[in-house]
């Protein structure tokens, strides 16, 4: 491991290659090649709904990828860095893999079931949209025909401000405005919604979740898709400015013993 200091703080392992899942930012990392661990700093641990499993016969790097199905999910702890509905930037990517068996509405992920607090980041097949929804009610959506038998690499992300943005293999579909929302303090689920209904029927991978302060979402009209997976933050490296708080909280320190 290398430090070098400047502006900031920066060390660097140099384990291996491929797009870097910034530490700070980096809230969830599902590499889902054998399980549905996760991958980030926080090492979150997930509790399986109903029965979720790992396959081979589709994936889009590594060994294999979540095989979903509308009654099975991987459940997370509520956390605030799974909400989307405050000022803090947030931006999630992952790949999908939909079966030609679906049906017409399918959940990717949810703090909610459809009424009260939360939301629901959903497709429906039936009217070719991305749907993303609140309180019983749609906040938006975007004109898309989802394939079946193929990956799709999508992104989504909120600016902090009220402003929403989807990316189908890295063009943007389209940037909604002035939508508002009430975060819940519910479980996060991943490939379904609460009860572990209305999931996904198909495969996910490659889930990176990002949110933090300091977080430039994605706004462009194009972005480079990866095409390696995502370097786990503890195998890249970590930058941190001089005066961070982070400093004094022993994190930095937590993060060396981590990639030692």
């Amino acid at each position: 491991m290398e430090i070098g200091f400047g502006m900031g703080l920066t060390s660097f392992c140099g384990k291996a290659s491929g797009p870097f899942a910034d530490p700070l930012f980096t809230k969830l990392l599902l590499h889902l090649d054998s399980d549905f661990s996760d991958s980030s700093l926080g090492d979150r641990t997930p509790t399986l709904v109903g029965s979720p499993t790992v396959s081979s016969v589709q994936k889009v790097f590594g060994a294999k990828s979540y095989l979903s199905t509308p009654s099975n999910t991987a459940k997370f702890s509520a956390s605030t860095d799974f909400n989307l509905g405050d000022s803090v930037p947030a931006q999630v990517s992952f790949r999908v893999w939909s079966d030609p068996a679906r049906a017409d509405d399918e959940v990717y992920f949810a703090t909610h079931s459809w009424s009260g607090n939360g939301y629901l980041l959903a497709v429906n097949h039936t009217d070719s949209k991305l749907r993303f929804s609140s309180n019983s009610t749609l906040k938006a959506s975007w004109d898309y025909t989802f394939p079946t038998s193929t990956w799709i690499a999508l992104r989504f992300n909120h600016d902090g401000a009220g402003t929403y943005r989807y990316y189908v293999n890295g063009i943007l579909l389209a940037a909604v405005s002035g939508v508002s929302l009430t975060d819940s303090t519910n479980p996060f689920f991943v490939g379904a919604r609460t009860p572990n209904v209305t999931g996904l029927t198909g495969y996910m991978d490659e889930v990176l979740w990002e949110k933090h302060a300091g977080l430039v979402v994605t706004t462009s009209a194009t972005y480079d898709v990866e095409t390696a997976p995502w370097v786990n933050p503890s195998e890249k490296h970590l930058n941190i400015p001089v005066n961070d708080p982070l400093l004094a909280t022993g994190f930095f320190n937590s993060l060396w013993e981590k990639t030692k």
